[in-house]
């Protein structure tokens, strides 16, 4: 069935905090939702990529951002300026993918037809199309997606319609004292959660079950303090340590200046998840 063709539901959320009631099951189980959710809101979203390890010109790393959702191949490619680049994966002659796997690389050459690419996605070469008029054009590079960093943790949009800086703006005015620039990547866990995407996001955004569902954590954080702020494109929400528990030292200047702040909780929408603690950021 065609996305658009399919029953749409329709719903409506009172304002009012105290008259809303949990939004309807269809919400989290209708295709056509999810589909319209992928068009005008992930395609448009900064999402985190994969990151690359070292500091080797031509270090490579092939990825899907949402892998089976948006089915859009890319690549990470550190240039010869040095610069990480996040290119289109799909070779401009014939939808090859161009980088296969992981590795390092002098350039990015098609295994399909011999097409070639420099390590920022120009065209360099064809063979057999010396004759070819009007060859090459700029169609014929690798198309260049959108890339920004948040000190070392990287997102790529594939059409974001916000800019990376007013998205993350928050995270970096209330944590700029930070040293993010002096974060390492450190262990890497994967889950898979059976659960539509805004079931989870909706878990993480509400306190309401950490007393009962993370009695570790309750007893760490004063939960009586515990708030939330929001802003145009993130929400914020702020843990205090009980005294005595680990809490970050904040410059005077600070808007929680003088506050017991075990962990900043960012939600970038509409997936990204930022927790900062005083021992680092995960």
């Amino acid at each position: 069935m065609n996305p658009s063709s399919r029953p749409f539901p329709t719903w409506q959320v009172d304002p009012d905090i105290r008259r809303a009631r949990t939004p309807p099951p269809e919400l989290y189980t209708s295709a056509a939702v999810f589909d319209r959710v992928v068009d005008r809101v992930f395609r448009s979203a900064w999402l985190m990529t994969p990151s690359l390890r070292g500091a080797e010109v031509g270090e490579a790393v092939p990825f899907e951002v949402l892998p089976g959702v948006l089915r859009a191949p890319l690549a990470l490619v550190r240039g010869n300026d040095g610069v990480v680049r996040c290119l289109s994966n799909v070779c401009t002659h014939r939808a090859n993918l161009v980088v296969d796997a992981p590795g390092c690389l002098r350039a990015l050459r098609c295994r399909y037809h011999g097409r070639r690419f420099s390590l920022d996605g120009r065209f360099v070469s064809m063979p057999e199309f010396e004759g070819a008029e009007d060859f090459p054009s700029a169609s014929d590079d690798l198309p260049v997606v959108p890339f920004e960093q948040l000190g070392p943790i990287p997102f790529a949009s594939l059409a974001p319609k916000t800019p990376f800086l007013e998205a993350f703006a928050p995270i970096r005015e209330r944590l700029g004292f930070l040293p993010w620039s002096a974060l390492r990547l450190d262990a890497e866990r994967t889950y898979e959660v059976a659960a539509n995407w805004a079931l989870y996001v909706e878990n993480y955004l509400e306190g309401f079950h950490v007393p009962f569902v993370h009695p570790g954590l309750a007893q760490e954080l004063d939960y009586a303090s515990y708030r939330t702020e929001l802003f145009d494109h993130l929400s914020l929400q702020i843990g205090m340590a009980k005294r005595g528990d680990a809490a970050f030292v904040l410059p005077a200047d600070h808007p929680d200046a003088g506050a017991n702040v075990a962990a900043y909780y960012f939600c970038v929408l509409p997936t990204t998840m930022v927790n900062v603690y005083p021992w680092g950021v995960s």
